[in-house]
């Protein structure tokens, strides 16, 4: 278009239009409706302005787009990323973009939404092409291009330069390995550029699955979007009169939700109604015939991101108790502060939570490599540090890497306030549990299914209370819980934000104990040798030193 010739209104709509997408799709581009009929206007929904929002905010920030999209079926994210990567390809130069599919009769399929919206485009901003087929469109008086390809070929897209990259359905990708070796790296982090993964869940150990708990766990520079099946439009259906709420629609109706504000963020809270329920109902008779109608529900159409990636079977913790934890803001401070230390050295990091009675403060994360020239000494200085600076009246540490670190805390004079815990030990209640394990990571899902507590409002908190499957019962009738490294290594999650939270309920602490910590104080001060204490004090500058700038927050202040 030659603004030469435009009036100044046109030329505020046209910089809007080019600037602005929503207000681009709604005047100029156009999908075919869901029922059937002629092209309409692409008015973005929740989820899409959601996804839109999202990702404007990352190119404010940041300069660039990174953003994998979990989503329910049918809410339009594949309709929205092709929208946004056309818009930026058929209005800007010298900008290449590629489409990526599982199947090729999807990627057909993006590919013909992308045509269409030059087809219906209004022919001020229609731009001009140079060839047009089924692997590509070229604008050639702005030398940019819009091709697609299929991921069946582990060389596909290799050599090309590209900005802007779509890439659909990636959870049922093949040869992943070598296409992320191979296309993906022919795009730069630079302004501008733009990645867009977008998929249903597929299981666990693939890769849509590790990127998605990474960005979940705030590794890397990908930012996880996820839309449940709630906030689509049309799944709810007219109740019939007879419709009575069972159960587990009961739980669900009132357990708060998140839904996108008008403008895509912030989210707000809300509840399902009785519509969204019967059309749920409904879908679970479409599943009858499937082994878990249920699961399968949840796969196809989840509630939170733990429930995309739940296979089968039911979890430990049930998702609308964590849900509701989440949006508790309940406080406990007649309650003593009660500290669990998942000193695992077999991981990627060691985990410290903090619980004062029926509120889950949070969580740190001390990366492994701040510890690994002298691990005992350091880790000793670390804790002793907690001890004193959150005022702990109580810790627990993991006996399976933490004895050397209780015998030095005892030496020092910490004897009435660190206890070690071993997870294969008796349980207090050994008619019930098999063993310690079991019965604190049992007696964490109690608390939380009680109601009434609550957590910290964290996506990575809610994946790791949710990853553990549900216990069971052996001859003897007492429960007990699957192989933990099995199902870290199934789920690509590390459960030491469980564990160090279900440390915490290894012994019943006396509410009021926080009421004599001076005086315990007081008196351990009385017994600990002047050694001891110059030893804590060594400690406790060391620990200064050493982990001033290396923790991880989850929900800490």
């Amino acid at each position: 278009m030659d603004n030469m010739h435009l009036t100044p209104e046109q030329i505020l709509t046209h910089n809007k239009l080019m600037g602005d997408f929503e207000f681009y799709a709604e005047h100029s581009l156009k999908v075919s409706p869901a029922g059937g009929g002629e092209p309409v206007p692409l008015i973005l929904n929740p989820a899409q302005k959601y996804a839109q929002a999202v990702m404007e905010k990352q190119k404010a920030e940041q300069g660039w787009v990174r953003v994998l999209e979990l989503k329910a079926r049918r809410l339009g994210f594949s309709t929205h990323a092709a929208g946004r990567i056309y818009h930026g390809t058929s209005t800007q130069k010298g900008q290449r973009a590629f489409i990526l599919s599982h199947h090729s009769k999807t990627t057909q399929t993006l590919f013909n939404i992308v045509k269409q919206f030059r087809k219906e485009a209004p022919i001020p901003i229609q731009p001009d092409i140079s060839a047009s087929n089924v692997y590509q469109i070229i604008f050639d008086k702005l030398g940019s291009e819009y091709a697609v390809g299929t991921a069946g070929s582990a060389e596909i897209g290799r050599g090309l330069t590209i900005q802007k990259f779509h890439g659909s359905e990636v959870a049922f990708w093949e040869n992943t390995s070598k296409i992320m070796a191979g296309v993906i790296q022919t795009i730069e982090l630079l302004p501008g550029t733009e990645i867009i993964f977008e998929s249903t869940a597929n299981g666990k150990g693939n890769l849509f699955h590790r990127m998605c708990m990474d960005a979940a766990n705030g590794i890397g520079d990908y930012i996880l979007i996820f839309a449940p099946w709630h906030w689509h439009l049309t799944y709810s259906r007219k109740v019939p009169d007879n419709f009575v709420l069972d159960a587990d629609e009961i739980e669900l109706k009132n357990t708060p939700v998140k839904v996108p504000s008008a403008t895509g963020l912030p989210l707000e809270d809300t509840y399902l109604t009785d519509e969204q329920l019967y059309w749920r109902r409904m879908k679970l008779i479409e599943f009858r015939n499937e082994s878990d109608p249920i699961g399968k529900f949840k796969q196809e159409y989840p509630g939170s991101i733990a429930e995309a990636f739940q296979k089968g079977g039911k979890t430990l913790i049930l998702p609308s108790k964590v849900t509701a934890a989440r949006q508790c803001e309940v406080k406990d401070p007649g309650a003593a502060l009660v500290m669990g230390c998942d000193l695992s050295r077999t991981g990627t990091e060691i985990v410290f939570s903090y619980r004062r009675g029926r509120e889950f403060i949070g969580y740190e994360k001390v990366p492994h490599v701040t510890v690994s020239e002298n691990p005992t000494n350091i880790l000793t200085s670390i804790v002793a540090q907690r001890i004193e600076t959150r005022g702990v009246d109580v810790c627990f540490l993991d006996y399976g890497h933490g004895h050397g670190v209780f015998d030095n805390l005892q030496q020092i004079g910490y004897t009435s306030r660190v206890r070690l815990v071993h997870f294969n030990e008796r349980a207090l209640n050994p008619d019930k549990y098999l063993n310690k394990r079991t019965e604190i990571y049992m007696l964490t899902r109690d608390w939380l299914h009680e109601g009434g507590v609550s957590i910290p409002d964290l996506e990575e908190l809610e994946i790791n209370l949710l990853t553990m499957p549900d216990a069971e019962t052996n001859a003897r009738e007492l429960f007990f819980l699957q192989n933990k490294k099995k199902i870290e290594e199934e789920a690509g999650v590390d459960l030491g934000i469980f564990d160090s939270l279900a440390l915490t309920f290894s012994h019943p602490i006396a509410r009021n104990l926080g009421q004599f910590k001076d005086l315990k104080k007081a008196r351990m001060k009385q017994t600990v040798t002047t050694s001891s204490l110059k030893s804590r004090r060594r400690l406790k500058q060391g620990a200064r030193e050493s982990v001033a700038t290396t923790f991880n927050w989850g929900g800490i202040h």
